[in-house]
């Protein structure tokens, strides 16, 4: 593809990135109240528009051979933000389960929910710092010194949190996992094995690859994980890279082109699942008058 054409790939994926910053922005109004189960989705939105940022960034220097490392991270997040609108009817519980392990990680352990926690504190910050917001009913401006007195509510609704979460994962846990559990041999039993992740809670999903397979986003992942893999570890990699007259090696220029409108495209189709998973699960039908045509127009 000529050089043209990769400016226009690229031009695109801007417009398309700042349409759904626009799109985020309307959900983090600071009038709208929501649900707090809205968090998962807000959270893992936020966490896809900042990878944009970093690859938008390397697209628009040339340095296109790490952009798949960032449209991975994509992809991965993306693939989770799927399996939780998956289904309305478990919506909320996904939502849950995704939360709860995401708390969990965050603080290691229940340290968050302590009121004189330090771990708290610093995530309660981090938290707001990064998505706006706490998991209360409305946004809540801990700088303003008229909300200092909040604290205590917000301090209530981490623990309450926690025990919802707590409470009603690990019974849906049981539940579910109860006849698998008892199939173990003694053998297996002993066998000390990584945590499952949160989504193996329903169809015994035990990676992020047969996660993929659920949602049916499979394609996509054997091309960013086997393809591209394969292109820059194995086979193809003299096709990608030629050596100067001192000696370096440099990437091609029309491998570079060409990888450039390759990304683009795939950036322009992610990022349009996640937008349309936010447009569908969290924005009420006012809040949908507001998104410009354009947004809608994007092919």
């Amino acid at each position: 593809m000529s050089e043209h054409g990769c400016n226009e790939e690229l031009e695109k994926l801007k417009k398309r990135k700042s349409a759904a910053d626009d799109l985020f922005r309307i959900c983090c109004k600071t009038d709208r109240p929501y649900h707090r189960y809205e968090l998962p989705t807000r959270i893992i939105f936020k966490d896809i528009l900042d990878t944009y940022k970093e690859l938008l960034q390397l697209l628009e220097s040339d340095s296109v051979h790490t952009a798949p490392v960032l449209l991975r991270t994509v992809l991965e997040k993306l693939i989770h933000l799927e399996f939780i609108c998956q289904d309305e009817n478990l919506y909320e519980l996904k939502s849950k389960a995704w939360l709860y392990n995401y708390v969990k990680n965050r603080t290691r352990g229940a340290a968050l929910f302590t009121n004189k926690s330090q771990t708290g504190k610093e995530f309660e910050k981090y938290f707001i710092e990064k998505y706006g917001a706490p998991p209360s009913q409305n946004l809540i401006n801990f700088d303003d010194p008229e909300n200092h007195g909040k604290w205590r509510e917000w301090e209530r609704v981490k623990e309450d949190l926690a025990k919802e979460l707590i409470d009603e994962i690990t019974k849906f846990q049981k539940n579910t996992q109860t006849k698998g559990s008892e199939k173990k041999s003694s053998a297996n039993a002993k066998k000390e094995t990584a945590p499952d992740p949160w989504y193996n809670l329903w169809n015994d999903c035990k990676g992020i690859e047969q996660l993929s397979k659920q949602v049916k986003l499979w394609d996509y992942y054997q091309i960013f994980y086997r393809r591209w893999s394969e292109a820059v570890h194995g086979s193809d990699i003299d096709n990608i890279i030629s050596e100067t007259q001192e000696g370096y090696l440099r990437w091609g220029v029309e491998n570079v082109e060409e990888k450039m409108s390759e990304y683009c495209e795939y950036a322009n189709q992610l990022l349009s699942m996640a937008c349309r998973n936010i447009y569908q699960k969290v924005l009420d039908h006012d809040e949908r008058q507001e998104i410009p045509k354009s947004f809608n127009n994007m092919d």
